[in-house]
């Protein structure tokens, strides 16, 4: 079964793995390494989790934890689908399709207009 959470600052330690894990699998998918993001500092696992309006959302297979995406706000109502990421174990069952929609429903939603990607590629909005 398929169940997608919104994480809080208390899923730190699932946000990193999760994350480390998305940076190793396809490093090639994110403009930031590894490198940047494996040093043990607690702080800045804490502070993205801790970002006002910020949308992380896992999605978790039998209760594991297989993919992840996040939503982060940028001026007035405008939200950015910042990253997505699923294991292969998500692959080919609509996770990632889930993750995409729920930070789409998120942007959308109350107080918002339009998302955008990180590059604004793309864009979904009222008009």
């Amino acid at each position: 079964m398929v169940s997608l959470r919104v994480l809080t600052t208390d899923d730190r330690l699932l946000w990193r793995a999760l994350r480390l894990a998305a940076l190793t699998d396809t490093s090639n998918a994110f403009k930031v390494r590894r490198a940047d993001w494996d040093r043990d500092e607690e702080e800045r696992w804490h502070a993205r989790l801790e970002l006002s309006g910020a949308y992380p959302v896992a999605a978790l297979l039998d209760g594991h934890a297989v993919g992840m995406a996040s939503g982060l706000p940028r001026a007035a109502d405008i939200r950015e689908s910042r990253s997505a990421w699923g294991s292969s174990q998500a692959r080919g069952r609509g996770i990632g399709d889930r993750l995409i929609t729920a930070v789409e429903t998120w942007a959308l939603g109350p107080g918002g207009a339009a998302l955008r990607g990180p590059n604004k590629g793309i864009e979904r909005g009222g008009g």
